[in-house]
């Protein structure tokens, strides 16, 4: 993008920060012509700015006004409808395949007198030539807005002038979503196929041509994997009409972040879709109480043919890197799929570290399955797959596997040597013992992760990577006491996700700020005072997902309670900074 183009973006981000309410009979989209490739939109903007400067006030953080600075960036004090809506537009140039220009719409109630305060080279003139925030533009009115653009871009305002349909019959599908944001960036069709092929063709299929034997070796699973999403992302241009991501502020501070992604109807995504079914019973279910960083749940779908196809392709990928045969890939791909199409659903925590214990010590995942034996017995193929099939040019095997006993429970145990394998197989690689002390603090003693892997009863199996763990996860599922899903907290926030989610986490600031604290000081030198100050209490963070036939939605929701805390955290770390301890408020 050429330096005005560069400028005109950043003058554009201030223009979005000039109107508030949307009105009923107009939108900014009239006024965008209908080959957009994509929008964004600020609206109710008045309430925003006000909701925006309560939260920061709220977390201890300062801000100005934003639409009065907006204004005195822009220069503009008059002519302005402050209760419209703005809106940013990417545009194709119609003589340059791949050339981009961004049209702003900004609502006026008197297009003159807003013109003048921009001082004009002509004020009669359709197309004005104008400074905005120092950098040369054109302007024209069209409706109950000034559409600007970049003086060199002059065209696009012109083909805006001129067109007499918009964007908005593009965007109707996500008409309904866009109305409960605030703010919202959207891709059209056209441009959604754009962004997906952008990436696509960022992404490398081979070596360089003139790339040495070894390094093409070296890079060829690489490659296979960057062609899997290749693959992948070809499906989703194929099945995905639009993209969007948004953000609302609510009247008590709670923040909400929103993603849709929007499906070809009755396309084969979305007909696969319409089969997901919403969870029975508490998505938590099935999880032992106690303190944790990240909580999580929601059902296993079985895949569509294709995506499975896709799926398949990167599992095979990966177990070719460690040396597996054809025949064994193959082998282990359909016991895989034998595995997953036996799950409905799944929950899994992860506990708060505790010092000396390692990142995994506290995971615990709990499945909901047909059949725990079937289960079981397709995943014992699995392992001894990895077992036998994978290359190690050390003499400790990559993969272990033992049945042993805890207690009452018959287990198995999965011994992975993350070391060896991250080593490249290279038992001489200088850099082993370096990752086998940072693989020992995050994932078990000498570099080794061990999961296990046993059955509660009949229809659930647990898995954790500590002995003492699995004990009590299968102990609590077999005494039928509600566990995690009982919190008042989650619950808390729970009530805020979309009813009907099919899938849900629950991140709790003071448990992930906690683990994070336990991993530093493994990792600091001994006598180091340095120590991360404990969050104060509040709900945990959530995220939810819902499918159906008409797209997928997702959602980041951070409560009241979070946002008040962390300004009550701002508070008690600046008093550590000044060295000493700031009471709480």
């Amino acid at each position: 993008m050429r330096p005005r183009s560069t400028l005109l973006v950043a003058s554009s981000c201030a223009w979005l920060m000039l109107a508030s309410t949307l009105l009923a009979d107009s939108t900014p989209l009239s006024a965008i012509p209908e080959n957009a490739l994509g929008v964004a939109v600020i609206r109710n903007l008045t309430t925003a700015n006000e909701a925006v400067t309560k939260v920061t006030r709220k977390m201890q953080i300062p801000a100005p006004n934003l639409l009065m600075l907006a204004k005195s960036f822009a220069g503009v004090d008059k002519g302005l409808d402050e209760n419209g809506s703005i809106a940013a537009a990417l545009m194709p140039e119609l003589d340059d395949e791949a050339g981009l220009g961004v049209l702003v719409v900004v609502p006026v109630s008197d297009y003159k007198v807003f013109l003048e305060a921009l001082h004009p080279a002509n004020n009669d003139a359709t197309i004005a030539e104008v400074k905005v925030a120092g950098q040369e533009a054109v302007v024209a009115n069209k409706g109950s807005y000034a559409v600007f653009t970049s003086a060199d871009k002059r065209k696009l305002l012109e083909q805006a002038l001129a067109s007499s349909k918009s964007v908005e019959a593009s965007l109707e599908p996500l008409a309904k979503w866009a109305n409960d944001q605030q703010l919202y960036v959207a891709t059209t069709p056209a441009g959604k196929s754009r962004l997906l092929k952008t990436i696509i063709d960022l992404l490398p299929e081979s070596a360089p041509d003139d790339a040495d034997e070894d390094t093409k070796e070296q890079l060829k699973t690489a490659f296979e994997m960057t062609r899997n999403f290749r693959q992948l992302l070809a499906a989703a241009d194929e099945q995905v009409t639009h993209i969007a991501i948004g953000a609302r502020i609510e009247e008590n501070s709670t923040i909400r972040l929103n993603g849709r992604v929007a499906f070809v109807p009755d396309g084969s995504l979305s007909n696969w879709a319409k089969q997901v079914a919403t969870p029975s019973g508490a998505i938590l279910q099935g999880l032992p109480e106690g303190k944790y960083a990240l909580a999580y749940g929601g059902v296993s779908p079985q895949f569509n043919a294709e995506f499975t196809r896709l799926l398949e392709r990167f599992t095979e990928t990966g177990t070719q890197q460690l040396g597996l045969s054809e025949e064994a890939r193959k082998k282990m791909a359909t016991a895989a799929l034998r595995q997953r199409s036996g799950v409905e659903r799944t929950a899994g925590v992860v506990g708060v570290a505790r010092p000396g214990e390692s990142l995994m010590a506290g995971v615990i995942s709990v499945e909901r399955v047909k059949d725990s034996a079937a289960y079981l017995d397709a995943a014992r193929e699995v392992f001894s797959t990895l077992k036998s099939g994978a290359k190690n040019d050390a003499d400790d095997p990559l993969f272990a596997m033992e049945e042993i006993q805890i207690g009452d429970i018959k287990a198995i145990e999965l011994m992975t040597d993350l070391t060896a394998i991250a080593a490249a197989n290279n038992a001489n690689n200088a850099a082993k013992g370096i990752m086998e002390g940072f693989f020992a603090k995050m994932f078990g003693a000498d570099g080794k992760l061990r999961a296990y892997y046993a059955a509660a009863d009949a229809n659930h199996v647990v898995t954790t990577y500590n002995k003492d763990q699995l004990s009590r996860a299968i102990a609590h599922l077999r005494s039928g006491k509600p566990g995690l899903e009982a919190d008042d907290a989650i619950g808390n926030t729970g009530k805020l996700l979309t009813a009907g989610s099919q899938w849900a986490a629950y991140v709790s600031p003071q448990g992930l700020l906690a683990t994070i604290d336990s991993l530093l000081q493994s990792f600091l030198p001994p006598g180091s005072n340095f120590r991360i100050p404990e969050f104060p209490a509040s709900d945990p963070i959530g995220l939810g997902a819902k499918i159906s036939g008409t797209g997928l939605d997702g959602e980041l929701v951070m409560p009241e309670s979070v946002v008040a805390a962390i300004g009550r955290y701002v508070i008690q770390v600046q008093g550590l900074l000044q060295g000493g301890q700031a009471p709480l408020p």
